[in-house]
């Protein structure tokens, strides 16, 4: 999520920081709201309640990402894609004369979109997943529960699993996946796991259908999902805008971030984490060349 938000917020100080309030902020609603709804249906199944989360976790991911690219490439949504591209300050504190000074209500709009896209491309990409991530933990401590006099025990239990699960996932998403895999494999990777725990929901209380007919139906729904996500590197063509026509795209993703290159002839223009870092050769590196000359 911090990879693909951070190329439309740059290097922002308050990129990490959005995105992580609005994790926060998911978790701990989730969390809220699953135990209002325990309390007031006991007889729930929380097994099925668990697995139903994880599908939705990773068909709503999925959808994200899906939704995003194609309404950024094929529809006006793609103008508030470039507007955050273009802009290298997140928030634009510098813009706010425009916001206060705007011609127009479009420009208005402008600068205050510019003003909080920071934190809009959290809200975007990464609230719904983080409730339903919240409103998980409860349930897996229920379920964790063996005897009603050790709760604390289990909750503690649950935490440093959940805290060992998110290092080692990061080393090895940041360190292994990302890098070899590229993002649009590797979210479409984290999402076919959790979309496969609709084997087990579909077989469990209430809706009980047979293995045969719960795996094809989880199968015509990933291979869907296969078929509309993002090739890798389209996501981040989508993201950046070339700097004129007739220029050829090349994508690298490592451990570190992103490099987009588009090059035309001898005409460069380089991108790291959607800021550009330099567009040699140009008329005018060789007009200071020769200037510095004479």
């Amino acid at each position: 999520w911090f990879r693909v938000i951070g190329v439309l917020t740059k290097d922002s100080p308050y990129a990490f920081s959005s995105v992580l309030a609005v994790y926060l902020a998911g978790i701990a609603m989730g969390s809220f709201a699953v135990n209002v709804w325990l309390g007031r249906h006991q007889g729930i199944n929380k097994r099925t309640l668990f697995f139903g989360l994880q599908f939705l976790i990773g068909l709503s991911v999925a959808l994200t990402f899906i939704s995003y690219f194609y309404l950024t490439t094929h529809t006006g949504i793609g103008s508030l894609t470039r507007a955050s591209f273009f802009t290298d300050l997140h928030p634009d504190w510098p813009g706010r004369e425009t916001l206060l000074h705007a011609s127009s209500f479009k420009g208005w709009l402008l600068g205050l979109y510019r003003l909080v896209d920071v934190f809009f491309w959290s809200v975007v990409f990464v609230w719904i997943p983080t409730v339903l991530m919240g409103a998980s933990f409860p349930l897996v401590s229920f379920l964790a529960l063996d005897r009603r006099d050790e709760e604390g025990k289990t909750v503690g239990l649950v935490s440093c699993f959940a805290i060992a699960g998110n290092a080692l996932g990061g080393v090895l998403t940041g360190l292994v996946v990302l890098p070899y895999l590229g993002t649009e494999l590797s979210v479409l990777l984290f999402c076919s796991v959790g979309i496969a725990f609709g084997i087990v929901l579909f077989g469990d209380h209430g809706i009980r259908l047979p293995l045969v007919v719960r795996g094809t139906l989880v199968a015509v729904l990933l291979s869907g999902i296969v078929i509309a996500f993002p090739r890798k590197g389209d996501l981040y063509e989508a993201m950046h805008s070339p700097p004129g026509r007739g220029f050829d795209l090349y994508i690298e993703e490592g451990i570190d971030g992103v490099v987009v290159t588009y090059q035309r002839g001898i005409a460069v223009q380089l991108y790291i984490n959607g800021s550009s870092h330099g567009h040699p050769p140009g008329y005018h590196q060789y007009y200071r060349a020769i200037e510095a000359m004479s």
